[in-house]
Order: structure tokens, then sequence, then C-alpha cells
């Protein structure tokens, strides 16, 4: 499935508060890419709609993480909090 990947990695040995945020963000962001990619090409239909409001959906969730991310990353030394910030975007 569309999240089989990040659970695998969620579930591997040594995943901090990062990482794992990080996986979440590069799910949510596939997840987001995939909705909205499908639910435009659907001719219009219902389907097309549900498609399109699970990717807005997708995308708040990819944001709120983003946004936590870098809360925690502010919390942390500034030399490796630079670094992680700019690989999210």
């Amino acid at each position: 499935g569309l999240f089989a990947g990040g659970v695998d990695e969620l579930s591997a040995p040594g995943v901090d508060d990062r990482e794992a945020l990080r996986i979440g963000i590069r799910c949510e962001r596939e997840s987001h890419r995939f909705f909205r990619r499908y639910g435009e090409r659907l001719e219009e239909s219902e389907g097309k709609h549900v498609f399109l409001e699970f990717a807005d959906e997708e995308r708040e969730h990819f944001e709120l993480l983003v946004r936590e991310y870098r809360a925690l990353v502010a919390r942390t030394p500034a030399s490796r909090s630079r670094a992680a910030v700019r690989r999210t975007r």
C-alpha cells in the first residue's frame, strides 16, 4: 500500500523522533501527490472529488508534520538543525 514502506521504516531499530517525522513527511508528500495526480486525471465525477479531497487532507497532514519537525529542530543545536530543515523542503 501507500504507507507500507513508511511503516516498515518506523519499526526499524534506532528511529528517533526526527527520523520518524521525516518518514511521516515523505509518506504524506507521496500520498498527496498520488491522490492529486489521479484526481486530476479522472473525468468530472464523485470519484474525482473524493481523490482531490484526500489530496487536500494529505497536504494538511504534510504541512502539520513539517511544522512539528521544524519545532523539534529548533529545540536542538543549530548546526544539526539547519541541515535537517533543508532536507524537508
